[in-house]
């Protein structure tokens, strides 16, 4: 028997062999995901850090700029990551903590903090995307660009559909 989410996201009609080839395919990809990412930790030397965190250290670095007027806030962060405010929160503090960012009050705003990354963080962002770009460029060699931008669109628009069933469910049941 099929779960109903799963009818939900594939309809009545989709055959039962084709879901079981879907579920294969994303529980495989799942745990190839789950298996690579200490080997790339270790290769990228973020063996310290969860995804999390070096996403946020990304972020940061990504949306930072001299002027102060641009600086990276925290609650800004929630929307470019698409994580909820209590993980970023527990995050900064760890990365804080491991000295790979600065925290400071914005002095406009006493409850804004300010968000920059250390000398240590910038190091450590570096050393992962010399690795990152590594694995991306075997991935490009191995599946080919065509099928690589392929795969982007694809990736993208799963995750738009999973986003619309979450926000169908989430008011189906609030309207229970």
């Amino acid at each position: 028997m099929i779960s109903p989410t799963i009818q939900i996201i594939f309809g009545e009609s989709m055959e039962d062999g084709i879901k079981d080839q879907f579920l294969h395919a994303f529980f495989r990809f799942k745990s190839v995901d789950a298996s690579m990412h200490p080997i790339m930790a270790k290769m990228a030397g973020t063996k310290d850090m969860s995804i999390s965190e070096f996403g946020l250290l990304n972020s940061i670095r990504d949306n930072s700029t001299s002027d102060s007027e641009r600086n990276v806030y925290m609650s800004d962060m929630p929307r470019t990551l698409f994580i909820s405010k209590g993980a970023i929160s527990q995050s900064l503090s760890s990365l804080h903590t491991k000295g790979y960012i600065h925290r400071e009050a914005n002095h406009r705003n006493r409850r804004q903090q300010i968000i920059t990354l250390t000398d240590k963080g910038i190091e450590k962002l570096s050393k992962a995307d010399m690795s990152m770009s590594q694995l991306n460029d075997l991935i490009v060699e191995k599946m080919g660009e065509d099928d690589v931008k392929s795969l982007i669109v694809l990736f993208n628009k799963f995750a738009d559909v999973l986003e619309d069933i979450k926000t169908e469910l989430q008011e189906e049941r609030s309207t229970q």
